[in-house]
């Protein structure tokens, strides 16, 4: 991401302050991150700037003014990747040390419940981890079929040495019967008893060097052993096929209630969905999140709810007040980077005005 990407303005009143502020919007895919925690210093007070346009230097000089002590600024103009956690709400892999000295706390929503059945084995990975581990998985299966099929085999060629073995002990026995024979008539014959001796010799010789070369050689058993972790939970393949299904849209429900949970009022955190950072804000018990697309400064909409796992979304403008006029905030459901409108939206809980929210 080139480093003169380039941000306007927006200016709205904030009540927690009690007066104007002024955030960053973005006009393109760019380094949200470093966007985010512009934006989220500007809710808290310790950033103003005057309305205009900003490069993402600019905007790093202003954050590092708040926090002279804030290292590796610079490289979120080139954006950041984040790997969550499942075990909990406020839990990521790494996430940039600097935060600690801004005060500023990272959530994301892809939490599955305590009391679900596979939350011991998926709340130990995070993404990347699931990722592998569904790999290893794979690898196991394909294993363990493997060897099914050699011990198949391995069967089969038993059974075929046993066939030649009771084929060349006939063909033993009646070696043996032929020599005898030979001794009865050499004998008969006046023939010295060391020519008999050495032909049954030579015959048993015969016998041995048939029974080396027919021999089959088996593998080692090593080769059918089984990987040293194949003592695993029978169903945890299933259980995290289904939740790396659930979580494609990187939130689930209960991980929304998390962090309403988890923040207090007022709370300002940064909020990590869709490979996509933003600002979320607590405000009479429900939780608001922070427009920045800059497509949205025609309208009087500058907060809107944080979506659910059906794409339920719903608009409010600077006093948090919902609006369902499609030119001012419109109420509807996302499908990819598009609004649809609805007429109606059922849900358990409202904000006062119409509004269904988290």
């Amino acid at each position: 991401m080139s480093s003169h990407q380039l941000y306007q303005t927006r200016t709205f009143f904030f009540p927690i302050l009690n007066r104007n502020v002024t955030i960053l919007m973005q006009t393109r895919n760019g380094p949200c991150l470093l966007l985010a925690i512009f934006n989220a210093l500007a809710l808290k007070g310790q950033i103003s700037i005057d309305p205009g346009v900003y490069s993402s230097s600019a905007v790093v000089d202003f954050i590092r003014g708040c926090c002279p002590k804030a290292k590796g600024l610079r490289k979120m103009k080139k954006g950041y990747i984040v790997n969550p956690r499942f075990g909990g709400c406020l839990l990521f892999e790494k996430i940039p040390s600097f935060l600690k000295e801004l005060d500023l706390k990272i959530v994301h929503s892809m939490v599955p419940r305590e009391k679900s059945e596979g939350y011991s084995i998926i709340s130990k990975h995070d993404c990347e981890s699931l990722q592998l581990r569904l790999m290893e998985l794979d690898c196991e299966d394909q294993h363990i079929n493997n060897n099914h099929v050699m011990n198949n085999n391995h069967e089969i060629n038993n059974n075929h040495e046993m066939n030649n073995n009771y084929l060349m002990n006939n063909n033993s026995d009646s070696s043996s019967n032929n020599s005898l024979l030979a001794c009865f008539e050499m004998l008969v014959n006046e023939c010295s008893s060391q020519n008999s001796e050495d032909l049954m010799k030579n015959n048993n010789e015969i016998t041995e060097n048939n029974m080396k070369e027919n021999k089959i050689n088996y593998p080692n058993d090593s080769i059918l052993e089984k990987p040293k972790n194949m003592n695993r939970n029978p169903d945890e393949k299933k259980i995290l096929l289904e939740w790396n299904k659930k979580v494609q849209y990187q939130v689930t429900n209960y991980g929304i209630s998390l962090i309403r949970n988890t923040m207090k009022e007022d709370d300002i955190f940064i909020y990590f969905r869709a490979s996509h950072f933003s600002v979320i804000y607590k405000h009479n018990n429900h939780i608001f999140n922070l427009i920045t697309a800059h497509s949205y400064l025609g309208t009087r909409s500058v907060w809107q709810s944080l979506p659910r796992v059906n794409g339920d979304v719903q608009y409010f403008d600077e006093n948090f007040r919902c609006y369902t006029n499609m030119s001012y905030a419109p109420t509807g459901k996302v499908e990819g980077n598009k609004v649809i409108p609805t007429t109606e939206l059922q849900d358990n809980q409202s904000d006062g005005h119409g509004c269904n929210i988290a």
